[in-house]
């Protein structure tokens, strides 16, 4: 899929099943997650990640020999309420400042759909794919601290403070 080191000592790959099938083409798709685990009740204490990538299965129709559902998963018949619970348990397990990156393809469930899930506001994101259906949206859970600093008055604010120059959308260093 995405991983460049599914082995990597700092990542765990959950995933609700551990199957093997073996494609028209003769390939073998495994579906080996470190952990079996259901994204709607993750078995982690609060705050456990600092990184978090959801990518929870799109379809909600698919047939059952249907070879996208077999290597991507399927949701469920309630798949706005499963979704809302990952949304919910990926803040979760996030501590302060933790990064979720979410990943959802709009084959058959439109990103504007997704989002009203979460009452989260993403900080940004990217469409990608041949046909610009593929969508990646990067979330942050509220740095405490950070919402603190921006009640400093100007002399207490560190020489490195970043601010948002009014007269455009980017940074610039203060």
């Amino acid at each position: 899929m995405f991983w460049f080191d599914r082995q990597n000592p700092d990542v765990v790959f959950g995933d609700k099943r551990t199957e093997t099938h073996v494609l028209c083409d003769g390939r073998t798709l495994r579906i080996e997650p470190d952990m079996t685990l259901d994204f709607t009740d993750l078995p982690f204490e609060d705050g456990t990640f600092k990184l978090v990538v959801f990518d929870p299965p799109h379809l909600h129709t698919a047939g059952p020999k249907s070879w996208m559902a077999a290597k991507y998963g399927k949701l469920t018949g309630d798949w706005r309420g499963d979704l809302r619970e990952g949304f919910a348990e990926c803040f979760r397990v996030l501590a302060s400042d933790g990064v979720l990156v979410f990943k959802w393809n709009e084959t058959q469930v439109k990103i504007r759909e997704v989002l009203e899930l979460t009452d989260v506001q993403p900080l940004f994101g990217n469409t990608s794919g041949k046909k610009a259906g593929t969508h990646w949206y990067v979330f942050m859970v509220p740095n405490v601290k950070l919402r603190g600093a921006r009640t400093m008055t100007d002399e207490q604010k560190p020489d490195h403070a970043f601010a948002r120059s009014r007269s455009n959308a980017g940074l610039e260093r203060r």
